[in-house]
Parts: structure tokens; C-alpha cells; sequence
């Protein structure tokens, strides 16, 4: 997973954790966590606590003012589990600070996640939820980052099995999703709206030739752009810009 922060008063960072290197035989872990300054040269950053490296796991950026951490992460498999409960926060070495890792473990019933589920924030909180092919879906789990601690969520009503590529603008979470188990497939946008917690009416809106749900997506600022992937018959080179009603 990647991800990109910029704390108050400091540059832009881009960091990466884990991962496959070979996805034959899912036990080729990729490194822990390596930063990218400003769009400079990739360093590899130690700290104590750094959880073990992991794959198909979820990853978000996190206000510093608010969780401590600039990453948070949770779940994924390992070559042993398919999916596991444990988290993590990692906070920045800014100015006089050094970089460190705070354990965020799930020690609930059915807090196992792995393959595709999702977490983002909303407000003082961070959700999580889904976790096909592996783990306890449809179960939803909150962790607080004023009591560092986890806690059930209830799902809102309706909330599908999600596909793993999505991107956030601030209020409301678009999942390209799907419309079939051919490849290559059609493409349709689920909506879920944090204002309201509820999912939105899905837009089937023709999307171009080509486009893949798999195709990795971002927000940028007024729209969703999404570029490539891989659904079993190659690499696409569709991409496409999505701009939500």
C-alpha cells in the first residue's frame, strides 16, 4: 500500500509498506517502510515497534492532529494467514521527533481482515469494513483515536460486498465495482456518503471501452481518475476521469 500525507508545516510525503515481490508464491514479502520526500530519492525508514510486513492490507492516511500518526494501517495476509487482527500508527520523525510506530491491535470476536475490505476516516474515528475472500465480513469495527481503542460498528443498510480499488473525496468514498465475473467487464461507481452513512444510488454511467474495476484510482480535487489494471487477460492502458453527480 502507498499513501501520501503532508503534515502542517512540512513538506509532502509519500510512504509505502509491505506487499508481494512475487505473487506466485505469497511469501515474498515486500520491505517495511520506505518514504519518499518531496518526491526524492526512496528511504528506508526503521523504527521501534514496526509491524510485520504484510500483504492485501488496508492503509490510509491519518491527521496528525487528531490520531498522533500521519499512517495507519490494519489487517492483510501473510504467507501463514490469510487474514490477521492486528494494526498499527506511524508518526513521521519531524523536527526534533523520531519516527515511531504505535501498536493498534484488534483484540475483539471476529477482527480478522483480509483480501478486499476498506477503512477510511471520519472524524475522530477510523472504520473498517468487508473482508472478502478472508476474514469475518461483513462485521464492521471503528477504532477510536481518542481511546486508542476498537470497538463493533454497524454496518450501514445495504452495504455490498466491496471491490478492492477506490478513491475519497472528504465526504463520500467511490468503489469502482464490477458488473460481472467475465473479464473484460463493465464498470460501475457504488457511492457511500460519510454525511448520511448510507450508500447512495450506484451510477451505472457508460464508462469507456476497456475501463477495469481493478484499475488503481485517486481523488484529485474535483474528480476520480482511474488508470490500467489487470482482470485475468492482461494489463488494460484504458484510463478515464469519473466526475460524480
Amino acid at each position: 500500500a502507498a499513501v501520501s500525507t503532508k503534515p502542517e508545516g512540512a513538506v509532502a510525503h509519500i510512504l509505502t509498506f509491505g506487499g508481494l515481490t512475487d505473487c506466485s508464491n505469497g511469501t515474498t514479502n515486500g520491505p517495511g517502510l520506505e518514504v519518499s520526500v518531496d518526491g526524492g530519492a526512496w528511504q528506508v525508514v526503521s523504527a521501534t515497534g514496526e509491524p510485520a510486513v504484510r500483504y492485501a492490507f488496508a492503509a490510509v492516511p491519518t491527521p496528525r492532529a487528531t490520531f498522533g500518526a500521519d499512517l495507519f494501517l490494519y489487517g492483510g495476509s501473510t504467507n501463514t494467514e490469510p487474514a490477521i487482527a492486528s494494526g498499527a500508527a506511524f508518526a513521521l520523525g519531524l523536527g526534533a521527533e523520531s519516527a515511531k510506530w504505535t501498536a493498534a491491535t484488534c483484540t475483539l470476536p471476529q477482527c480478522e481482515r483480509g483480501g478486499y475490505f476498506a477503512m477510511f476516516v471520519d472524524g475522530d474515528y477510523l472504520r473498517v469494513w468487508g473482508g472478502g475472500p478472508y476474514g469475518n465480513a461483513p462485521s464492521g469495527l471503528k477504532y477510536s483515536a481518542g481511546t486508542k481503542t476498537w470497538s463493533a460498528w454497524e454496518l450501514p443498510a445495504n452495504t455490498p460486498t466491496l471491490p478492492q480499488h477506490y478513491a475519497d473525496d472528504g465526504r463520500r468514498i467511490y468503489f469502482l465495482s464490477a458488473t460481472s465475473a467475465a473479464c473484460p467487464h463493465s464498470v460501475e461507481v457504488l457511492i457511500y456518503d460519510r454525511a448520511t452513512s448510507s450508500w447512495q444510488a450506484k451510477d451505472s454511467s457508460a464508462a469507456p471501452a476497456g475501463l477495469l474495476a481493478e484499475a488503481p484510482a485517486a481523488w484529485v480535487g474535483s474528480e476520480l481518475i482511474a488508470w490500467s489494471g489487470n482482470c485475468g487477460a492482461g494489463a488494460s492502458s484504458v484510463g478515464a476521469r469519473y466526475q460524480p453527480p
